[in-house]
């Protein structure tokens, strides 16, 4: 068994998960990078065609935006980060000012529920904050479902497992923060 983490690449765009139906695959998810209803409402191949130019405009101005988890050639992780600017869709959570200088932790997500629990989002976040603090990122945030385990936000006890602090608690979702 062979584990990698990757940096999303147009080269390597289209293994970005597409476990369930549009709009909630990875690959055809535009939920941060729009406003509104539009995430619901776009085709899949719109979505597609937004969310790689949304890596490639990104890349652009900050660099690597995301990184795939692979087992064996076959990707089992998924996470997608940015300064917080980047995500229009933050403004409707009413994020703390401190959120301003962050980089945001869009997504961290196994879709194999069999392949939770063993190290695999650790070392996911892991390559996260190794890959911000060599560009001289210090502070990461992040949204987490206080009960749901499959979310794509991830679950709160995990990240508070991994350092985080809640900044700001809502009904639904906590907004984390961590020094890296």
């Amino acid at each position: 068994m062979s584990i990698r983490v990757e940096a999303i690449t147009q080269r390597n765009f289209d293994d970005l998960p597409g476990f369930r139906l549009h709009p909630y695959s990875c690959k055809y998810c535009v939920y941060w990078e729009s406003t509104g209803d539009l995430h619901d409402r776009v085709e899949r191949t719109e979505a597609e065609k937004m969310k790689r130019e949304w890596f490639r405009k990104v890349f652009s101005g900050f660099g690597n935006s995301g990184l795939l988890l692979y087992l064996d050639d076959v990707v089992i992780g998924y996470t997608q980060f940015a300064p917080a600017r980047l995500f229009p869709r933050l403004k409707e959570y009413a994020a703390p000012i401190s959120l301003s200088n962050s980089v945001f932790l869009a997504c961290l997500y196994l879709p194999r529920r069999e392949l939770r629990g063993r190290g695999l989002g650790k070392l996911l976040l892991d390559s996260v904050t190794k890959n911000l603090k060599s560009r001289n990122y210090y502070t990461l945030a992040t949204l987490a479902k206080k009960q749901e385990e499959s979310s794509e936000l991830g679950p709160v006890g995990f990240y508070l497992k991994q350092g985080f602090k809640v900044e700001m608690q809502k009904a639904n979702y906590s907004m984390m923060l961590k020094e890296i």
